[in-house]
């Protein structure tokens, strides 16, 4: 079984998200214009765990972090990360 969400940023962006029964995710991923920016929006308390690293060798811009939220669970926060071809895989 496939639980699927759907729901809306605090900026009016959209996000979906997908997860299976008895199975556990490693981490959340979100796509930012500018990782430094947000890290700084985020503030003191953002505890950051790795990073930020730069992957421009493999994707020209393509910078990361990783957060833990307030009950540890990790979160990625990228900015410049662009799939193969330019598109997401089909839902």
């Amino acid at each position: 079984m496939v639980a699927r969400f759907k729901g809306t940023c605090g900026n009016g962006r959209s996000f979906k998200l997908a997860t299976t029964r008895n199975s556990s995710s490693r981490h959340i991923a979100f796509k930012v214009e500018n990782v430094d920016t947000k890290l700084a929006e985020l503030g003191e308390n953002a505890r950051v765990t790795l990073g930020p690293l730069d992957f421009s060798d493999v994707i020209l811009g393509w910078r990361t972090i990783w957060i833990a939220d307030p009950e540890g669970n990790i979160i990625e926060i990228s900015q410049g990360y662009i799939d193969e071809d330019g598109s997401l895989p089909a839902p």
